[in-house]
């Protein structure tokens, strides 16, 4: 089993997160992160001078790895960048081969979200 079936089976709590590329629309599910290990991003207080400047102008990003492997640029300010974390999407948006990865067993897990109906 892997550790990605291993916490989702350990933790039926856990909800899933989603980052879509912007251009392509395609939304991925992003791995995920055992909450009782996760540690916390360094408070503001423990950042440099220019680290806080980058920061304010949303140049300060995280790597947000994916099930099928790949790694989104996902800027703090919400709205540089090819990348954003979604809440709501379109079940066809969903990866396929993040799909795949959750398996039989979790994979109905990757739609407990609100769908955009299409305008």
């Amino acid at each position: 089993m892997s550790a990605v079936h291993e916490l989702l089976s350990r933790r039926s709590d856990l909800q899933l997160e989603f980052v879509r590329h912007r251009r392509r629309g395609r939304v991925h599910v992003v791995v995920p992160r055992d909450p009782d290990t996760r540690q916390e991003l360094a408070p503001t207080a423990d950042l440099g001078e220019e680290e806080k400047f980058q920061g304010a102008l949303g140049f300060v990003r995280k790597a947000t790895p994916t099930l099928c492997g790949r790694t989104m640029l996902v800027y703090f300010d919400g709205e540089t960048g090819d990348h954003e974390i979604v809440d709501a999407f379109a079940d066809d948006d969903l990866c396929g081969s993040c799909h795949r990865v959750l398996g039989p067993e979790h994979a109905a897990r990757a739609f407990e979200h609100p769908t955009l109906l299409p305008s």
